[in-house]
C-alpha cells in the first residue's frame, strides 16, 4: 500500500529516529521513577510532549526534504503516537504481571484516581489516548506544514 507514493517501510523509516527519541524518554521516565525521584521530578520527562516534539520534528523533516504532504503526516503521527502507547501499554502489563508499580500505574494516573483498575487504564491508553494523542499530533502537524508552505516556500531547485 502506497500513501501519496511512499511506501508504509518508508513511513517507518522517516520515523525511526523518531521513535527511538520516544524510547529513550519512556526509559529515561520509568528509571527515574524506579530510582526513588520525586513523582513532580519525574513528570517532567513526558512522552506524550515528546510525542509532539517528535511529530514536530518530522513535518519539519517533510518540508525541508520535500518527502510528502499531509497525508503522509497522518501516517507519522500515528506512528509516533502508537508507539509511545504501546511502550506506556507494556509498563502497565508489566506492573499486572509481576505487581511491581512503575510509573504508568501510580495511583494518580489510575482511572477511578487511586483505584489502581489496570485493565481500565489500558484499555484507555490503547483506545481513546491512542485515538484523541494522533487526532491533536495530526492537527498540529497538518497546521505546522501549512504554515511552513505558507511562510517557507521550497526554491525550485536550479539546473
Amino acid at each position: 500500500m502506497r500513501i501519496n507514493a511512499k511506501t508504509f517501510t518508508q513511513h517507518v523509516r522517516l520515523a525511526g529516529p523518531y521513535l527511538g527519541i520516544l524510547t529513550l524518554v519512556w526509559l529515561l521516565r520509568m528509571l527515574a521513577y524506579a530510582a526513588g525521584l520525586p513523582l513532580n521530578w519525574v513528570e517532567v520527562i513526558s512522552l506524550s510532549v515528546a510525542v509532539e516534539v517528535c511529530t514536530v520534528l518530522a513535518v519539519v523533516q517533510i518540508h525541508v526534504s520535500e518527502w510528502g504532504s499531509y497525508s503522509n503526516i497522518v501516517v507519522v503521527a500515528f506512528l509516533l503516537n502508537a508507539w509511545s502507547q504501546l511502550q506506556i501499554a507494556l509498563a502497565i502489563i508489566f506492573t499486572m504481571v509481576t505487581g511491581v508499580g512503575t510509573v504508568y500505574t501510580h495511583p494518580s494516573y489510575t482511572i477511578p484516581p487511586g483505584g489502581g483498575e489496570h485493565w481500565t487504564h489500558l484499555y484507555g491508553q490503547l483506545t481513546f489516548v491512542l485515538g484523541f494523542g494522533t487526532i491533536f499530533a495530526l492537527a498540529s502537524g497538518c497546521l505546522l506544514l501549512f504554515l511552513l508552505r505558507l511562510l517557507l516556500p521550497n526554491a525550485p531547485a536550479e539546473d
